[in-house]
């Protein structure tokens, strides 16, 4: 991923106070990699027409300002989750386990500058169990 400023921008004023940004730094929350794998597997049990889906997302480490010293870093985390659903003609039923490894990240940050919380940032959900019903009408 070549995210990133393709000329000088020297008036931007940056969350972290500093003024100007250069060609070449990377945009503010684009990390180098990124990705997802999504597979589903349909089956039935006796006349129940069921699948199975899981999720893979990784999301590789970024920064919330264009000069690194001074942001605060977000990313280099990955994600499991898992569905199981079934499909009743208008009724649909999913039982989902998301963040199943409980996995901890940084999705969106910013560098405060009240001393108590230098840093104030989005985390990745914890573990979650559920399910969802959705009914066409």
């Amino acid at each position: 991923n070549r995210a990133e400023l393709t000329e000088d921008v020297p008036d931007l004023l940056q969350s972290s106070g500093i003024v100007g940004a250069e060609s070449g730094d990377r945009l503010i929350g684009a990390p180098q990699v990124a990705g997802s794998l999504d597979l589903q597997y349909d089956f039935r049990v006796g006349s129940l027409p069921l699948w199975l889906r899981g999720e893979y997302q990784y999301q590789g480490e970024s920064y919330s300002d264009f000069t690194r010293a001074a942001a605060a870093e977000m990313g280099d985390y990955s994600v499991v989750n898992l569905r199981l659903g079934v499909d009743l003609g208008a009724l649909s039923l999913v039982a989902y386990a998301e963040n199943v490894a409980d996995g901890d990240g940084i999705v969106n940050a910013m560098v405060n500058y009240f001393p108590a919380y230098p840093v104030i940032a989005i985390r990745v959900p914890p573990r979650t169990f559920g399910v969802t019903a959705t009914l066409a009408f």
